[in-house]
């Protein structure tokens, strides 16, 4: 009789083992799946939505491919009529002749990324390893030089409408295209660590899916220090100086 009961009771405790066992491991399953629903809906939420409005792709399509013809056939007939007239060789025009470039050069940079973000393959980048270096380089290179000659566009201003008899001997064409000359040499020079930092990685969970992605994480030092830790020492110093 003991010997039935201690069977029955180690009978007993194995079923609630093997109960606990199966009732975590269907947790864990529910958990899986659970999270694999949540990626499944995010990827959907990410891109489904795009790819069942056709309509709204091409309407983007559309308004992206006018601004970027708009501003590069701009650009270009501002650059060509400053060459063209030799009375438009003035130390302002100069400026509005690298605004001009910079932006061109932004438009023409920046268009393709965003055509192949609506029409091609998100799991794969369409335009290489080198063409992930030079297409987030040059963007990066017209924002920065826009900026800058904006700024000496400004200075050149202020000190030809406050001081207008130094602006004779200051403000010069050779001078402007000196600084112009700077301009566009410091700022290839301080993106130039784009060309290392962009790379091609794997995608997670996809065979063979490529992104154009950042070679640094954005917790690492160097990267903070090229981004923001550099420019804020640039901006402070011209500030103090001018």
């Amino acid at each position: 009789m003991n010997a039935l009961i201690e069977k029955a009771t180690i009978s007993g405790n194995m079923n609630k083992d093997y109960a606990g066992e199966h009732f975590l491991r269907s947790k864990k399953l529910d958990k899986i799946e659970y999270h694999q629903d949540l990626k499944i809906s995010k990827e959907e939420n990410d891109y489904g939505e795009d790819e069942d409005n056709p309509h709204l792709i091409w309407a983007m399509t559309v308004i992206y491919s006018l601004i970027a013809l708009i501003g590069i056939i701009g650009n270009i007939l501002v650059i060509v009529v400053v060459k063209k007239v030799p009375s438009m060789i003035t130390p302002t025009n100069c400026y509005l002749v690298s605004l001009a470039l910079s932006d061109c050069l932004f438009l023409c940079a920046a268009w393709p990324v965003e055509f192949s973000y609506l029409h091609a393959d998100q799991n794969d980048y369409a335009f290489g390893a080198i063409g992930c270096k030079i297409l987030t380089f040059l963007p990066y290179l017209g924002i920065n030089a826009s900026s800058m000659s904006i700024m000496a566009f400004t200075i050149e201003r202020f000190i030809g409408i406050c001081y207008p008899l130094r602006a004779r001997y200051i403000c010069t064409v050779k001078r402007a295209k000196l600084i112009i000359l700077f301009i566009w040499c410091f700022c290839i020079l301080y993106n130039s660590p784009w060309l290392y930092l962009a790379t091609l990685k794997q995608i997670e969970g996809v065979v063979g899916g490529r992104e154009c992605s950042f070679r640094l994480s954005r917790d690492n030092w160097t990267y903070k220090a090229i981004l923001f830790s550099i420019p804020n020492f640039f901006q402070k110093f011209l500030r103090w100086f001018l």
